[in-house]
C-alpha cells in the first residue's frame, strides 16, 4: 500500500551510507569555512568600531574644551 505512493525510481536514487557521510563531510568543511569567515567579519568590525570611537571621543574632547574656553573668555570679558 505504501509502495504504491513511492515515485517509480530503482535503487540508484536513494542515498547510500557513504553518500551521507560524504555530504555530512562537506557541510561540516562549509561550516568551518563560514566560521572562520564571521569571525574575520566580526574581527575588522571590531576594529573599524575601535577606531570610530576614538575619533568621536576626540572630537567631543575638543568640543567640551572649546566651549569651556569661550565660557570663561566670556566670564572674563564680561566681568571686567
Amino acid at each position: 500500500m505504501i509502495m504504491e505512493h513511492l515515485h517509480p525510481a530503482g535503487w540508484s536514487h536513494l542515498a547510500t551510507r557513504d553518500d551521507m557521510n560524504n555530504l555530512r563531510h562537506e557541510l561540516s568543511a562549509d561550516l568551518q569555512s563560514l566560521r572562520l569567515e564571521l569571525r574575520q567579519e566580526i574581527h575588522d568590525l571590531r576594529i573599524e568600531m575601535h577606531k570610530a570611537n576614538v575619533q568621536n571621543l576626540r572630537w567631543t574632547v575638543g568640543l567640551v574644551v572649546l566651549v569651556q574656553a569661550v565660557f570663561f573668555a566670556a566670564g572674563s570679558y564680561f566681568s571686567s
